[in-house]
């Protein structure tokens, strides 16, 4: 019952203190008061079932309240549709890598299919560019513009640079392959291509290009 005294604390925390705990889980559950009051006194137990809807009711997370510390657990990402659901990214992503190097001798594999974002993270003409990227690509309702036009939202800097700070003081294996960067360069065609992206800012996207990767190699051989 150890596990069930846990779960009812967490909702005890949650309930609201004006109602009987066990009317209002009775009323969740739709069980008889009697059954209700059998739950929380221990004489029974909770089904999974049970457990899921007072789980999603008092919005409580099993894995967190549950899981063992030396446990990562995974979940899907939302879908990114707009600027809210990536600063949403940003902020999650920022609270679950802060949760891992809390212990120490953690360190991150980064799997590379492009160059990761936060080598991109410093306010220059290919942050833009890929704020830009990845609202077009991710959705394709988003409004067409031209990048010139395309404008960054301050609340969008702020989040990418306290991931950026998260990222630059953590342990990180990188794993990178031929199209890590290639990905990058083909991103600045596609848009020129559709005539969404001049000539001039395509030739300075590749020369802010150029110059990151300079910098990720000079990374690479001080910590050799």
């Amino acid at each position: 019952m150890k596990h069930q005294e846990s779960f009812l604390k967490a909702i005890r925390q949650k309930a609201p203190k004006s109602v009987s705990l066990i009317e209002e889980i009775a009323g969740i559950l739709e069980i008889k008061y009697d059954a209700s009051h059998r739950r929380i006194s221990g004489k029974s137990k909770f089904s999974i079932d049970e457990t899921i809807k007072l789980a999603e009711h008092f919005n409580i997370s099993l894995d967190n309240l549950f899981s063992n510390k030396e446990k990562v657990v995974i979940e899907k990402t939302i879908e990114i549709e707009n600027l809210k659901d990536m600063l949403h990214y940003f902020k999650s992503s920022s609270e679950n890598i802060e949760a891992l190097i809390k212990n120490k001798t953690a360190t991150l594999f980064y799997s590379a299919k492009d160059i990761p974002l936060f080598y991109f993270m410093d306010g220059t003409i290919l942050s833009k560019f890929k704020a830009f990227v990845w609202l077009n690509l991710l959705n394709s309702n988003q409004k067409k513009v031209a990048f010139e036009n395309f404008v960054i939202d301050e609340s969008f800097t702020e989040y990418m640079q306290k991931l950026k700070e998260i990222y630059e003081n953590t342990p990180v294996n990188e794993v990178w392959n031929d199209t890590t960067i290639n990905s990058s360069l083909q991103q600045i065609l596609y848009f020129y291509e559709a005539g969404l992206l001049n000539l001039k800012s395509a030739n300075a996207l590749c020369l802010d290009l150029k110059r990151i990767i300079s910098l990720i190699k000079e990374k690479c051989r001080q910590t050799q």
